[in-house]
């Protein structure tokens, strides 16, 4: 049993979920939601309204928390990869043409 590692393919999963969480940090959904007490003053459900506002906030932040901590995860791991894959050239090279 084999398998191999694209490590290209991880280090553009790694960009790709930071920019995620990049592009994700910079939303503000709440916004619309909290500006409903001047839209409907008085209105029962603007209190319902600032509570979503506020759990969207949340979640997104967590969400963006966890995609860059995924993005680096993934970097350390191709780079855990380079790293054993040189070790075993150099481990299994012809004797004469050892690095060391």
């Amino acid at each position: 049993m084999s398998y191999d590692v694209a490590i290209k393919d991880l280090r553009d999963s790694a960009k790709a979920a930071r920019s995620a969480a990049t592009q994700i940090g910079k939303v503000s959904p709440g916004d619309a939601l909290t500006g409903a007490k001047a839209a409907i003053p008085g209105a029962s459900s603007v209190s319902a309204l600032q509570r979503v506002s506020s759990g969207w906030t949340t979640e997104l932040a967590d969400w963006a928390r966890a995609a860059k901590a995924y993005g680096e995860n993934l970097d350390t791991n191709a780079t855990q990869y380079e790293l054993d894959d040189a070790a075993a050239r150099e481990a299994f090279a012809p004797a004469g043409k050892k690095n060391g």
